[in-house]
This record gives C-alpha cells, sequence and structure tokens, in this order.
C-alpha cells in the first residue's frame, strides 16, 4: 500500500470513515493500515491530537498480536505525540508497555532514541543529547542500524546543539545527515526537517544569503507543508536583518495568506 500524501487531508473524512468499513466488514489489516498511514500523516505535519486518534486505532487492532515490531514502532510514535503536547502521564504509561515488550538490540535503540527526541520535545536538551549521542554511537558499531535511521538521530542532534548555542557541532551533524538525504530519490519529511534547521542555523550565525538559500529551498518545494508559513516567516526576519525592508513586508504579506483564519 502507497503512503498517503498530503493531499490526503482534503478527503479526511472520507479516508477516515472507508478505515472503519475496512476493519468492519472486510479486512481489519486494511482498516489498520489506513490509519497507521493517516496517523503518519498527521504526525509529520504536527496534527498531533489527529495522530493519536489514528494510532490508537491502528495499534488496538493488534492487541493480540503485542509483541510484533510494528505494533513496537507505532506505540513510540504514539508516545512521541504525546511528548508534543506534553502529556506527561501518558508518555510514561506508553514506555512503561512498550519497555515491558523490548528485547531485541534494534528495539532497544529505538526505544532510547524515542527518550532521547522525547527529552527534546521537553525542551530538557541535556539529557536529549546525551540519548542520542550514545545512540549515534551504538549506531555507528552496529552493521544492522541502516544509513537513514543514524541520519535522522544526526538531524535530531543538530537540532538539539542549535538550542544549546553550539553552532559548530550542529552544522558538522547537519553536513553529515544531508550527505544521505541527497541521495533519496523522493522527498523525506526529515529532508524538509533539515533545510529548516539549517535555515535556523545560518539565520542565527547571522549568514543571511545561506539562510535564505534553505528557506527557499522549502518554500520551492513544500507549498502544502506547515513549514512552508514558518520559511515564509523566517526569510521575512532574514529580509529585516538584511535592512531590507520591502522585501521584509512582502514576505510577510505573503506568509498571512496561508495563515488559518
Amino acid at each position: 500500500m502507497t503512503s498517503i500524501d498530503s493531499n490526503a487531508f482534503k478527503n479526511y473524512s472520507k479516508i477516515s470513515h472507508i478505515a472503519e468499513y475496512f476493519s468492519q466488514f472486510y479486512s481489519k489489516n486494511t482498516g489498520n493500515r489506513i490509519h497507521q498511514e493517516l496517523g503518519l500523516l498527521h504526525y509529520g505535519n504536527k496534527n498531533y491530537h489527529e495522530a493519536i486518534e489514528h494510532f490508537m486505532k491502528s495499534i488496538n487492532y493488534h492487541k493480540e498480536r503485542l509483541r510484533k515490531h510494528l505494533w513496537y514502532i507505532k506505540a513510540l510514535i504514539l508516545a512521541k505525540a504525546h511528548s508534543a503536547l506534553k502529556n506527561i502521564k501518558e508518555i510514561i504509561r506508553i514506555l512503561k508497555l512498550v519497555k515491558s515488550e523490548c528485547s531485541e538490540t534494534k528495539d532497544k535503540l529505538l526505544y532510547d532514541a524515542t527518550i532521547g527526541e522525547i527529552y527534546y520535545f521537553l525542551s530538557d536538551f541535556n539529557k536529549a543529547y546525551k540519548i542520542i549521542w550514545k545512540c549515534i554511537k551504538i549506531c555507528k558499531q552496529k552493521k544492522s542500524i541502516n544509513s537513514y535511521e543514524l541520519s535522522n538521530l544526526r538531524l535530531l542532534l543538530a537540532d538539539i546543539y542549535v538550542w544549546r548555542g553550539d553552532f559548530k557541532k550542529a552544522h558538522e551533524s547537519l553536513c553529515e545527515a544531508k550527505s544521505f538525504y541527497s541521495i533519496l530519490p523522493i522527498a523525506d519529511p526529515s529532508e524538509q526537517e533539515m533545510y529548516k534547521t539549517f535555515g535556523v542555523f545560518y539565520l542565527n550565525r547571522q549568514c543571511y544569503d545561506d539562510a535564505l538559500i534553505y528557506f527557499g529551498k522549502i518554500t520551492d518545494r513544500w507549498s502544502n507543508h506547515e513549514l512552508f508559513v514558518f520559511a515564509k516567516f523566517s526569510m521575512r526576519i532574514v529580509y529585516f536583518w538584511m535592512l531590507n525592508i520591502d522585501k521584509a513586508w512582502e514576505f510577510l504579506i505573503d506568509a498571512k495568506q496561508f495563515m488559518p483564519i
């Protein structure tokens, strides 16, 4: 089954009803996959309440197969969605359940990486750094861990470095992640975050031309993504600091068109 792209939001209610129909009358597995895709779609677009709703439905179909790796991954993403909403009790409840099912090395690494990302969501950057850095070292030692997972960790580490004000190390981590994402045949959601982090990195370093390049990559390629508005507003800030007031005003007006009323 192919992934549902962002155009799915236009027919969101129809797709959700289709998932329920398949689950009740035809194939639970198909309904589960649709809810899974919708959960990932909402999570990637930071619609965390909706992501939680669909992942809960998807996970419920796997109660009888609790030890399956697919359930494990969904539960971790669910925990991250709750962390973005600061639902501390739900995070603890889910992670306790997940930890009891943690057996394989890859599962343990995924669990630890999720803990690190949750600390990042909760703005505890020192704890997030220690855990993510440890996971990266393990990834380098284990051949079973693929480059995609390692690059995602490096991208998160770069974000942590930016928040800690260590821009040199942030740049190094971004370049390491970029070396992998640049060979992907399709646009990965993490690639969007990479461009955002590069843009913020260069903005903070007052390298305005470079910041415009990376924010521009977002506006050129993802006009229907939440980061599009973020990039437009960021470009307005860049032009303001460059004392190009006309351009700053132009981007402010442009960005406002895409804001919800």
